[in-house]
């Protein structure tokens, strides 16, 4: 029979069950009323709703324990401590101000508990079952223990906690609304949401701060379609840590979150599909962020103007954004590396313009899907170290580095780029501080566009694969190199265009020459190797249908530097001819005489011959046709050599010309002899002139 008590006269509580009565003496001992049947299916508290009225405790009896001033047995500090129970009525200490301690473990409860600007003790709820607890605006001497429990919703909104926040195991469930609402929550420890620990609804972290670490490893979160975690402004002390089959269906929003050590998703799977999996603008992470080892993303990964003070891993991560962005991280800061290998994949555009990476940036083996599109957006990228795009790299779709700035090297071997009748790779106005290696395999479908790039060492494209047919293949216009590498097997089907570029070496090879090649102003100091002008000249022509000087006046100051001047005149003797042959047929006729005469200037020893020969056959014809003296008595004596270089050589007079005449045919030869003697001396005289100017 129940007996009734003073503490129950008091309060009003009317006569105590026995199990009430264990409780009420328990509790100046601080001792624990353990109400279950040993009989784990009986003991569940997911069935306590059918328990037993023996198993009965009214939350009205707690609540009066705990504001009640006992007097406590000797050495002993009263405290609730009760398992197993099924507590009927609404266990409300809102206002309240609690000096014992709450363990209430794997109780059933009939109604929320409400905490609401309480100031309490230590509360453990630990496997119990809750409608609700709200315990907002809530002040937690201790810690609240809500490990392994079920409840349809927790509002913790501006609570302060002292200790440890601990929800491993619980699980939350208010589909289409919030189920962990804890905006401006303080926690003065650990805040565990992991171990299994499951919500369905929103959970909300704005502005709460966590002074030491945040755990949602092995969590799961779900929302679809709208927000899983907001925690915008969120501050995390230490680390923050979504792994060990972390899973999130909906966004993860940490908007201006700061986690001033790590950010561990490894192994996470975030679902958002047409959204964002990951909204974290302005993130500030004081180490490293992981989303690496199985971390899978649906949606988006949003890290605009965030900051990684430490690296940035992606290794082995699969992002999945199908004709959206994968990975939009425009203006990140990362101080340390970057990487996005050993199995990374994105589907979906990767965005990092205007980022700073103060170490290396990684690629290696990574594959970027985005065909018809951009599948990595980098202008104005500046990487402080180097950046690898190689051993098997893979782009469907532009690779974008426009203004962008690496200070070391930034190596493409073996990669391959593939956006066929677009630009591969987009890097105008690229600068890199030491090298640039397309080489080793390196393949493109696309164009390949350097326009006024800087390289500060060597640009590779040794055994490079080029295509973009009936297009430009390679632009190197304006670029800027210490040496430009075309060999060992480089192909290109399409234009090369090298015009304007300023290279300090040139290495090529003439098995690799492409048909189409534009060198018009390309400015190089050294060649490699050192081919004779026949060859070079086979190069300068590759399909060149419009005249240009400037290729043919840098080869041959190319010649001349090397001290090879018969080789430097062949090339500038081809540039004329070349000039001839883009004039009317009507100009030409001159050209053609003054090549044959003199090679341009270039052979001006072909004049003299011509002169020679005209000497010759001039003092034979004269020889067998003797002219008629004009004074028979006053004359010198014929000579007819004398009388045909008399004729031939303008301005000078050797007297046998003016002392003789012609008829008939010998005076039509003279005529014709002199008009060629002033044509061969003009010839030599502008030939020697053209060789003394340019010396």
């Amino acid at each position: 029979m129940p007996r009734k008590e003073p503490f129950s006269s008091a309060w009003g509580l009317g006569e105590l069950s026995s199990a009430e009565h264990r409780l009420c003496e328990a509790f100046r001992w601080g001792s624990r009323v353990d109400l279950r049947t040993g009989n784990p299916e009986k003991d569940d508290p997911q069935q306590g709703g059918k328990w037993s009225n023996a198993r009965r405790v009214r939350a009205e009896v707690i609540a009066a324990l705990l504001l009640s001033e006992p007097e406590a047995a000797p050495g002993r500090v009263p405290a609730v401590r009760l398992t197993g129970a099924r507590v009927t009525g609404a266990l409300s200490l809102a206002y309240a101000e609690v000096r014992f301690l709450l363990s209430l473990r794997e109780c059933w409860f009939e109604q929320p508990i409400c905490l609401d600007e309480a100031t309490t003790r230590t509360v453990d709820l630990t496997g119990s079952v809750i409608p609700r607890l709200d315990a907002n605006d809530t002040q937690l001497e201790g810690h609240l223990v809500l490990r392994r429990c079920r409840a349809n919703s927790v509002a913790l909104t501006d609570a302060r906690i002292a200790g440890q926040l601990n929800f491993s195991g619980a699980t939350l469930t208010n589909p289409g609304g919030t189920a962990l609402n804890a905006d401006g929550l303080i926690v003065g420890g650990d805040m565990f949401c992991d171990a299994g620990f499951h919500a369905e609804g929103e959970t909300c972290l704005l502005d709460a701060h966590i002074t030491n670490t945040l755990s949602f490893n092995g969590a799961r979160l779900t929302n679809p379609g709208g927000t899983a975690l907001t925690a915008d402004r969120l501050i995390v002390e230490r680390s923050m840590f979504c792994q060990e089959g972390f899973h999130a269906e909906g966004e993860i929003r940490l908007l201006g979150a700061r986690i001033s050590g790590d950010l561990t998703l490894t192994g996470a799977r975030l679902t958002n599909p047409g959204g964002s999996a990951l909204n974290a603008d302005r993130l500030t992470v004081g180490g490293s962020m992981f989303c690496q080892e199985g971390f899978h993303a649906e949606g988006e990964i949003r890290l605009l103007g965030a900051r990684i003070t430490s690296q940035l891993s992606f290794i082995g991560a699969r992002l999945t954004n199908p004709g959206g962005s994968a990975l939009n991280a425009d203006r990140l800061t990362v101080e340390g590396s970057m990487f996005c290998q050993e199995g990374f994949h994105a589907e979906g555009e990767i965005r990092l313009l205007d980022a700073r990476i103060t170490g290396p940036l990684s690629f290696i083996g990574a594959r970027l899907t985005n065909p018809g599109g951009t599948a990595l957006n980098a202008d104005r990228l500046t990487v402080e170290g180097s950046m690898f795009c190689q051993e098997g790299f893979h782009a469907e779709g532009e690779i974008r580095l426009l203004g962008a700035r690496i200070t070391s090297q930034l190596n493409f071997i073996g990669a391959r780029l593939t956006n066929p009748g677009r630009r591969a790779l987009s890097a105008g106005r690229l600068i890199v501080g030491e090298n640039m290696f397309c080489r080793g395999g390196f393949q493109a479908v696309g164009q390949i566009d350097l326009l006024g790039a800087k390289i500060t060492g060597q640009l590779s494209f040794d055994g490079a694969r080029l295509i973009n047919p009936d297009r430009t293949a390679l632009d190197c216009e304006g670029v800027e190199a210490g040496s430009l590498r075309l060999s060992a097997g480089f192909t290109a089907k399409g234009k090369v265009d090298l015009s304007g570029a300023r290279v300090g070496t040139l290495h090529d090879d003439p098995k690799c020459w492409p048909e189409d090649l534009d060198l018009n102003e390309l400015v190089y100091d050294d060649l490699e190797p050192d081919e004779p002008a026949r060859k070079r000249l086979k190069w300068l022509g590759q399909r060149r249908k419009r005249y240009r000087a400037q290729p043919y006046e840098q080869l041959a100051a190319y010649y001349r530097r090397q001290g090879h001047d018969e080789e430097a005149r062949r090339v500038l003797l081809a540039k004329y001819r070349h000039y001839r042959a883009s004039r009317p047929w009507y100009a030409r006729i001159f050209g053609y005489l003054l090549d044959g005469i003199v090679g341009y200037g270039y052979r001006p020893g072909r004049a003299a011959l011509w002169m020679l020969a005209l000497l010759a056959a001039g003092s034979i014809f004269f020889a067998h046709h003797r002219p008629e003296p004009l004074k028979a008595d006053e004359h010198p004596h014929y000579h007819p050599v004398l009388y045909t270089a008399d004729v031939l050589l303008p301005i000078i007079d050797l007297g046998q010309e003016g002392a003789f005449k012609h008829q008939g045919l010998a005076q039509w030869v003279v005529s014709a002899m002199i008009v060629l003697g002033w044509l061969f001396a003009t010839a030599v005289v502008a030939g020697v002139t053209r060789v003394l100017t340019r010396n």
